[in-house]
């Protein structure tokens, strides 16, 4: 019988982050003096994404 593959690869992990985290990481970049507008607008998206998504029960926070 051929060996099959243990544990967890890279592929079958994911990482989410809490809610806190993230508005630590946010709150971590409001003391940058550089302008970063694809950081912003992924910001924006992620905020739309939890306002729409906020009667989820799988969405933390």
């Amino acid at each position: 019988m051929p060996a099959t593959k243990q544990g967890t690869s890279a592929e079958d992990a994911m990482l989410v982050p809490r809610t806190e985290d993230w508005q630590i990481f946010v709150k971590s970049l409001d003391s940058v003096d550089i302008p970063k507008p694809k950081l912003a607008a992924a910001m924006r998206k992620y905020r739309e994404w939890r306002s729409a998504n906020s009667g989820d029960k799988n969405v933390a926070g």
